[in-house]
């Protein structure tokens, strides 16, 4: 669940915003409503349409196998073809066919961040940004946010930590789920730790905006801890600490409900 950023001190993982800006009581019960509403819907969507996604995979690859593999046959046999290609497209095409389902999942995840990431360096740009890439109960905006949000990041570091965890076991939980399944999970975890967020601040009146993928991440990760309990994790830039997936997952939750009521 993604933290509400502080307003003074912390890490600068978020825009600061006026301290001018407060929950107002009687927009409490309709702002979580609308939250709980647009989160619903959202999950459900998603859900469904990896489904439907999925169907369509599996039946287009039953109709273009045997044609595929008999126009490839074809195409490289052709006497006298050179491909045109430079070097540096045949290697790109090579690297990109070779990924797996999960990769091709993770590298257009990761390519949407940088290039929000890229927009918050964009002085036209701030104002949209803090308007639709923040999530906050209190903000203009509420609904979509909570969606774009979770590919929003304002620090490097924020941004480069969450693909390198998200990257480290993005490619055996897609083959559990499945890629249609595990993009799914991403988008819904990514939503529903907005929707947990914004409820936290209407219930404690706080105003800081939240941004980042760490929600969505979190999700795939207790996914990955409760489905391989006994795989062995580590720290980054602290080697020779193994520990089990079940102990990552309980010391992450002991941690947040820690974080929560400092």
């Amino acid at each position: 669940m993604k933290r509400p950023s502080r307003e003074d001190g912390g890490m600068n993982l978020a825009p600061k915003i006026k301290k001018s800006q407060e929950t107002q009581e009687h927009r409490v019960l309709p702002t979580f409503l609308k939250c709980f509403t647009f989160t619903s819907g959202f999950c459900c969507t998603v859900f469904i349409g990896s489904s439907i996604w999925n169907y369509e995979n599996v039946k287009k690859s039953f109709q273009n196998q045997e044609l595929s593999e008999w126009i490839k046959s074809r195409w490289n046999k052709l006497d006298g073809f050179e491909h045109k290609e430079g070097d540096f497209r045949k290697f790109m095409n090579k690297y990109w066919n070779e990924l797996a389902d999960g990769g091709k999942i993770f590298w257009g995840i990761c390519a949407a961040n940088v290039f929000v990431f890229l927009c918050w360096r964009y002085p036209p740009l701030q104002s949209t940004m803090m308007n639709y890439f923040c999530s906050s109960p209190v903000a203009r905006a509420v609904c979509w946010p909570m969606f774009l949000s979770t590919f929003s990041h304002y620090a490097p570091l924020h941004l480069i930590m969450n693909m390198y965890v998200l990257n480290s076991f993005s490619s055996i939980t897609s083959s559990t789920l499945g890629s249609e399944q595990f993009l799914a999970f991403y988008l819904a975890g990514g939503v529903v730790s907005s929707f947990m967020s914004n409820t936290f601040k209407l219930l404690t009146r706080t105003v800081g905006p939240s941004l980042g993928a760490s929600g969505a991440i979190m999700a795939m990760l207790g996914y990955f801890c409760t489905k391989y309990p006994d795989a062995k994790l580590g720290i980054v830039f602290i080697p020779n600490m193994p520990f089990s997936a079940d102990t990552a997952l309980k010391a992450v939750m002991l941690l947040d409900l820690i974080w929560y009521h400092i």
